[in-house]
């Protein structure tokens, strides 16, 4: 457990995923590791501060930091935290949830979309498929948005039956992985859904 003074700390905003968002909230930066904050107590309750910051550093058994930080009016409990990321203001903040799934497939099918190609795993060809690695790099590019919310999206579309896994093995994941449109499966294919490709070329 540190106890530091708010002028050697570096106050930012993070990001972490849960339920297929993007949540952004106040975060802390100290010595090249992220913080979020646990609790804070006033100013004349620092004795208090100390024994519950120590308490819990006792309980991570010293895996994650812990900093009480003094501000003018309070002492404030921060957590060392992995699962969080520095936001990027490079992007967009937007809620994947309210994108329209139809029409960006069709985007990433059509010109100046994703390469959609056969390709060649261990002996053995896999028709007309894309890989998640790139996918990711399109999203990010096409629609201003973070790796993280790439990768949700990308999740979204196989969790609505857009894509899946070329041997229905992994979640989206930003990996050198084989994905398909169930658009572009053929009509002998084990991984076939019918009602999905049924659907789709009535709107064709």
């Amino acid at each position: 457990m540190l106890l530091v003074a708010a002028e050697q700390v570096e106050y930012c905003q993070i990001t972490y995923s849960r339920d297929n968002k993007l949540h952004t909230i106040d975060g802390m930066s100290y010595g090249g590791k992220l913080f979020t904050k646990i609790e804070f107590f006033p100013k004349h309750e620092k004795q208090a501060a100390i024994e519950k910051a120590k308490f819990m550093s006792v309980e991570n058994k010293g895996h994650f930091l812990v900093i009480l930080v003094e501000e003018s009016t309070n002492y404030d409990i921060w957590q060392e935290n992995d699962q969080v990321k520095i936001k990027s203001h490079d992007t967009k903040d937007i809620d994947i949830a309210d994108i329209n799934l139809e029409e960006l497939v069709t985007k990433m099918r059509n010109v100046g979309g994703i390469r959609i190609e056969d390709r060649r795993h261990n002996l053995r060809v896999y028709h007309r498929c894309f890989v998640g690695k790139e996918a990711v790099a399109w999203l990010i590019e096409s629609l201003k948005i973070s790796q993280e919310n790439a990768i949700l999206l990308g999740q979204r579309l196989v969790d609505e039956k857009w894509i899946h896994h070329v041997t229905n093995d992994h979640n989206f994941k930003d990996e050198q992985l084989f994905y398909r449109f169930y658009w572009d499966e053929k009509q002998d294919d084990k991984l076939l859904n019918p009602n999905k490709i049924k659907k789709f070329f009535s709107l064709s």
